[in-house]
C-alpha cells in the first residue's frame, strides 16, 4: 500500500523528493507559490491554519519552519519588524496534537531536540557542507555524527544566499556555479535561491527509511 506524507514549510521540495526516493506520495503546503515543487501535489496555504483533522489523513508529517531566525549571520540584519519568526514551537504543537508519526527539521542552533544531526560529508554521493538538525516523534537509530577538517579543501561546497560565502572566496575557493550547486546537493530541478535553502533530499531519504524500517520491526 501506498504511504502518504505531508511536507510542511515545503519550499521547492528537497525534502519531498527524499521521501518520493522511499516510495512515498508527497503533498506539500507552503505559503508562497512554488512552481518547481517536485511532489505529487502542492496546496498554497497557511501551514498553521490547517487542521489536525487534515493531517491525519497522513501517514507521516515532515515540517521545516523557517530557520532566518536562528543564522547567526543575520542576527544584525536590519530586517522589517516580524520578518524573522519563531515558528517551532507553534509548528511542535500542531504536530503533536494530530497524533501523526513527524519529523522537524531546522539549522544548528534552532530549539530543536536533535535526535538525528546529519552533513553531506555523511553521504558518498554529496559535496556539501550543510549541516541540519533533526527532531523526531518516532525513534530513529542516530547515526555517528562528526565533521570531518579541509572539506572546502576536498571539494566540498558551502553553498549560501545566491552567491559564495566571504570565508570561503577569503581562502581563495572558486565561487560555485549553479551547476556546481546542484551537483553538490543532488539537486537538478530548482533555482540557485532554492538550492541555497533546500535540504538534499538524500538526508530526508534516510529519514524516511529509517522511518519505515521502524514500522518494519513493530509489525514483525
Amino acid at each position: 500500500m501506498t504511504m502518504l506524507g505531508l511536507d510542511l514549510f515545503c519550499g521547492a521540495g528537497g525534502i519531498t523528493k527524499g521521501w518520493q526516493r522511499a516510495g512515498f506520495k508527497m503533498l506539500g503546503v507552503d505559503i508562497d507559490p512554488q512552481p518547481n515543487y517536485p511532489g505529487d501535489w502542492f496546496v498554497q496555504a497557511d501551514v498553521l491554519s490547517l487542521s489536525p483533522e487534515f493531517l491525519r489523513r497522513f501517514d507521516v508529517i515532515c515540517a521545516s519552519p523557517p530557520c532566518q531566525l536562528f543564522v547567526q549571520g543575520l542576527k544584525n540584519f536590519p530586517n522589517p519588524p516580524n520578518e524573522f519568526l519563531n515558528l517551532i514551537p507553534a509548528t511542535r504543537a500542531l504536530l503533536t496534537k494530530a497524533g501523526v508519526p513527524w519529523v522537524m527539521e531546522n539549522i544548528p542552533g534552532a530549539p530543536l531536540r536533535p535526535d538525528v544531526r546529519l552533513g553531506g560529508w555523511m553521504f558518498p554521493e554529496l559535496k556539501v557542507i550543510r549541516e541540519r538538525w533533526f527532531e523526531c516523534s518516532f525513534p530513529i537509530d542516530t547515526p555517528a555524527y562528526r565533521k570531518p577538517r579541509g572539506l572546502l579543501a576536498k571539494g566540498f561546497l558551502s553553498i549560501a544566499g545566491n552567491g559564495t560565502q566571504k570565508y570561503c572566496v577569503d581562502r581563495g575557493y572558486r565561487r560555485a556555479t549553479i551547476a556546481n550547486c546542484s551537483d553538490a546537493m543532488g539537486i537538478d530541478w530548482m533555482t540557485r535561491a532554492e538550492i541555497s535553502q533546500a535540504i538534499p533530499p538524500a538526508y530526508a531519504e534516510f529519514i524516511a527509511r529509517a522511518f519505515l524500517a521502524k514500522r518494519a520491526r513493530a509489525a514483525a
